[in-house]
């Protein structure tokens, strides 16, 4: 009896692993090292103008490990008070999805960026097309495209990455669930005819 309900088993993983596995994750990221430098000029200045900090969280959906759409969720996000020589940034928190929330959100992820913008200031992050957005991270792109706008002044984000900072498990999608029980109650089914009739043939 063990070893068929065994090969039940791992003939109903079979079956998921050739469908393919669809799950979907929810990831909660935090700044590392995301240096800003202040901007308005061309060339931009390179006066330090503080770092973000806080965190966001992205909804993955995976199949396999190839990430086909991601979502940010929510947001807590801060860009601290500075002033720099010839510059002043009164500081911001971008809040979306959680209590307090006070900006909107735009988004192309996981290739290209997320923006928060609640009315006076904007917040954007950009990722590149070669080094997307995964579970496990990835490092913010510079050279002007990911920046914090204040009321007539830009700084810009010169360094840094996200990282994840919790990883729950994966949690098959429900489509996954129900075609792993299918595989599964199909090859117990054959078991327990197989049994019958091995009990039919006994008694002869």
């Amino acid at each position: 009896m063990k070893s068929i309900a065994t090969r039940a088993v791992a003939a109903a993983l079979l079956v998921v692993s050739t469908a393919g596995v669809a799950c979907a994750e929810s990831i909660t990221f935090s700044f590392v090292g995301a240096s800003m430098k202040t901007g308005n000029g061309n060339p931009p200045n390179t006066e330090p103008a503080g770092s973000l900090t806080g965190t966001f969280t992205v909804n993955f959906t995976l199949s396999g490990n190839t990430v086909t759409g991601a979502s940010l969720t929510s947001a807590d996000i801060i860009a601290p008070a500075e002033s720099p020589a010839g510059f002043s940034y009164a500081g911001n928190e971008y809040k979306y999805g959680i209590a307090g929330a006070n900006s909107t959100l735009a988004q192309s992820l996981p290739t290209q960026y997320f923006q928060l913008d609640d009315g006076n200031n904007e917040l954007r992050i950009d990722f590149s097309n070669t080094s997307p957005l995964t579970p496990s991270g990835a490092p913010i792109l510079t050279g002007g495209f990911s920046y914090e706008y204040e009321l007539g002044v830009t700084r810009f984000v010169s360094a840094g990455s996200v990282l994840p900072s919790v990883i729950p498990a994966a949690v098959p999608e429900p489509a996954s669930i129900a075609l792993m029980s299918s595989a599964l109650a199909i090859v117990l089914g054959g078991a327990r005819v197989c049994r019958r009739r091995a009990g039919s043939t006994i008694a002869r």
